[in-house]
């Protein structure tokens, strides 16, 4: 375990990343930015800068939420083998490399970003310009990986399947012995509606295991990045691969969907002694302030991959119904710290029924997108 600068910069040196005379010239920084893994950033002003990410527990068996940093060392390193394709290559931080015996990845250290989340409250407006830039990103990242289809079935650890919250009606035995009584008890409530419950099973099997999909694709994972001669983000990375996998890209799309709507729901006052019209007044993020880069998101999305009528009608539709399920996943990790229900969590759990049963109408009114009969 990496626990002191000292272990650090001889793990470095170790493993040729940096020179002694970085060292003598006092010329490194190091800084702990740990959350569930324990991970290091090395700052250099004169030579490159890397992030080192370490496991820092015990892989819990069966847990459908978590995935070991020796994966996605796997993921990073189907990716770097990519570098021929640089429109694609230009979206990943650069991979050095995998420490097997200490559990060690070593990647390309991103110190002049920022996060899409941390730059968007800063601002407390989203940004079209950005919506735009990450819609091609992502359809990029899709078209580009499903040439390598085989390639990426051939990986040891790779999962087909959904994401565990497509199957929330159906809570594995992990879930029940793993769940807060507030996150069970959201699960009930799912469960108690059977329009929900028979939805999920017609979407199950609308998934469409076609493309490498980032599997997390929320605003925390997608950082930005400016020249020294602009003051205003002009690169996009995408970080924290741990739950890539072979999957219905539609995914990836509904992820970054429901993160406006779970930010529009979160800024809202809401009140039992406020209407609830008065209370939507009140956002601190308006859904219609919103839309705009939604639908730039969009339209960047499938123009990048030449889509016709059909294909945007029919991933439009599973996306928004993702969205739903993923803004479900959203509020049972938000009561896994909680002690009861809250009514946000209430109005989550109406606005996920409304994408998943009635797409449609969210497509137009909730999204903002257009729609063709």
């Amino acid at each position: 375990m990496l626990i002191d600068h000292e272990k650090i910069v001889h793990f470095l040196l170790e493993h040729e990343l940096i020179t002694k005379s970085s060292i003598v010239s006092n010329d490194l920084i190091l800084a702990d930015a740990s959350r569930r893994n324990y991970n290091i950033k090395i700052l250099s002003h004169t030579g490159p800068c890397y992030f080192l990410k370490q496991e820092t527990r015990d892989q819990v068996a069966g847990d459908p939420k978590f995935a070991t940093v020796a994966y996605e060392a796997e993921i990073y390193l189907l990716l770097q083998s990519l570098e021929g394709n640089q429109t694609l290559f230009q979206y990943f931080p650069r991979y050095y490399g995998y420490d097997a015996v200490q559990h060690i990845l070593i990647l390309e250290g991103l110190f002049d970003s920022i996060s899409l989340a941390e730059f968007q409250f800063h601002k407390r407006r989203t940004d079209v310009r950005l919506g735009d830039k990450l819609g091609r990103a992502l359809a990029t990242l899709h078209e580009g990986t499903a040439a390598i289809r085989t390639t990426i079935e051939k990986l040891p650890s790779i999962s087909t399947v959904p994401p565990w919250v497509f199957f929330i009606n159906q809570p594995s035995h992990w879930i029940y012995l793993n769940s807060s009584a507030a996150s069970l008890e959201l699960v009930g409530i799912l469960q108690q509606s059977v329009e929900l419950c028979e939805r999920l099973e017609y979407i199950r099997h609308q998934w469409h295991a076609e493309t490498l999909i980032h599997g997390d694709f929320r605003w925390d994972n997608c950082m930005l990045l400016q020249r020294s001669s602009s003051r205003k983000p002009d690169r996009v990375k995408i970080i924290d691969w741990e739950l890539a996998q072979l999957g219905d890209p539609c995914w990836d799309v509904g992820v970054f969907f429901s993160e406006y709507l779970s930010v529009w729901l979160a800024s809202i006052p809401f009140s039992q002694k406020m209407a609830l019209d008065q209370s939507l007044n009140l956002a601190r993020f308006p859904l219609s302030k919103m839309q705009p880069a939604i639908q730039a998101f969009w339209k960047a999305y499938v123009l990048s991959l030449k889509l016709d009528s059909i294909a945007v009608t029919n991933r439009l539709l599973r996306a928004t119904q993702y969205a739903g399920l993923r803004l479900v996943q959203t509020a049972y990790e938000r009561l896994q710290n909680q002690s009861s229900i809250t009514p946000l969590d209430i109005y989550i759990l109406q606005l996920c029924v409304n994408l998943v049963t009635r797409p449609v109408e969210a497509v137009i009114h909730l999204l903002g997108l257009p729609w063709w009969e």
